[in-house]
């Protein structure tokens, strides 16, 4: 392991942690939410991207005015109280939502994130970074599972529009279309930063089980099964070449130790940044994706008690909302479990460093060493949260899902 920190133009090392986003960031910038990552001073002026931010911005305001005008005219007059309502207002908080997004982007996702992502190319020569292809691949199947949910959903829906009002009504209405995709982008840039620190924090944890299969000594009979199998965590594989190139520098231990100690503090203001940069904004975007469920609720309950009441059984709007209503659930809960993921590799490098300790008998200048590193793990701890409302976490799905089941009751009385 590389232990002295290189100069901040390591060019290639931040080129491929952007190579590994560049599938999201094609699509970021069809609505100019895309940071600046592989150029301290992008080629384009400074003012050219905010006119296009401010001209994306006009735009889909002025589409959002005609529709919920439209809606008002044509619309509302044959529409339930309480989906009017709630639907007026999703449409104004989306915009605003937008509104908010091109202004972090513009204040946090120029100069700033070029410094946050050249702090990736000082880690990744720290002790390496294997996982960039992982990366890569993951995003690509995330992005093709949303896509196909978004897709499927928005059409599905478009479809019942027709059928129930005739075709100018869908069109109008297909600004809720552009503006859920917005979402998903928004919240797929978040999982992406996620996933930066989920494997910069496996590769933290490779580098310590290499030290502990590397230490010859033991302090307990207790046969140890981590010779014979990656036994902390299986799905975090050691590659033979890491192993190997390691085992050759175990009197260099300590300082493998104490340099993982400046990466794990280096990781920590990578994601105080990443807080800063999106905290407010998915936390709104949350907000947005539980009005959406909460509205999708509403509606298929109300279309399954009037097909039940009356002889025309068309399930499809109910079908159709139940599509976009698991879309939204769909963009949470990945969320939700990607931060579960990094999490769990801090867990990881704590039953690492545990077993080091115990199943190991370290020199005292060793053990002081990770005993330090195991404070700083636990007293720090890598977490994500919206604007420190809210962390993110599996208790935060339960609440969520608490609140549309509770509307949903308070609607069924309502009808009864």
């Amino acid at each position: 392991m590389q232990t002295n920190i290189v100069s901040e133009n390591n060019v290639e090392s931040i080129s491929r942690t952007c190579d590994s986003l560049k599938p999201l960031c094609l699509l970021l910038k069809l609505f100019s939410l895309n940071c600046n990552k592989d150029k301290q001073i992008s080629n384009k002026p400074t003012c050219f991207l905010i006119c296009k931010s401010i001209t994306m911005a006009i735009v889909l305001g002025s589409l959002t005015i005609f529709s919920l005008y439209w809606k008002i005219i044509k619309l509302y007059s044959e529409i339930n109280v309480s989906i009017k309502i709630t639907d007026a207002i999703q449409m104004i908080y989306d915009l605003c939502q937008y509104l908010v997004d091109i202004f972090f982007v513009l204040v946090y996702g120029r100069e700033m994130s070029f410094e946050y992502f050249k702090q990736y190319g000082r880690l990744d020569n720290m002790i390496g970074m294997n996982y960039n292809s992982e990366i890569k691949l993951r995003l690509y199947k995330l992005i093709a599972f949303f896509a196909l949910m978004w897709a499927t959903s928005s059409v599905c829906d478009f479809t019942a529009w027709v059928f129930t009002y005739g075709w100018l009504a869908p069109f109008v209405y297909s600004i809720a279309y552009v503006y859920l995709l917005i979402k998903i982008l928004t919240t797929l840039d978040l999982i992406s930063q996620v996933m930066q620190i989920e494997y910069r924090l496996s590769c933290l944890g490779d580098v310590l089980l290499t030290c502990y299969c590397a230490e010859k000594k033991e302090q307990s009979s207790v046969e140890d099964c981590a010779f014979k199998y990656n036994w902390f965590y299986p799905n975090n594989k050691l590659g033979k070449v890491q192993i190997s190139s390691l085992k050759k520098v175990e009197s260099n231990v300590l300082d493998d130790i104490k340099c993982l100690k400046i990466y794990y503090l280096l990781l920590i203001e990578q994601c105080a940044f990443i807080n800063k940069m999106y905290g407010l904004r998915i936390l709104l975007n949350s907000l947005s994706l539980l009005i959406d469920m909460v509205r999708f609720t509403n509606i298929a309950v109300r279309y399954i008690i009037i097909s039940e009441e009356t002889v025309d059984t068309d399930y499809f709007p109910t079908i159709s909302s139940l599509m976009r209503l698991s879309t939204c659930a769909a963009i949470v809960i990945s969320l939700v479990h990607h931060c579960e993921k990094a999490y769990r590799q801090r867990d990881r490098i704590i039953c690492i460093l545990d077993n080091y300790l115990v199943m190991r008998d370290p020199s005292n200048e060793v053990r002081s060493a990770l005993n330090f590193l195991r404070d700083l793990v636990q007293s720090r701890p890598i977490t994500f949260h919206m604007a420190y409302f809210f962390r993110f976490d599996y208790s935060l799905l339960v609440s969520m899902a608490s609140v549309v089941v509770t509307y949903t009751i308070i609607i069924l009385q309502s009808i009864n």
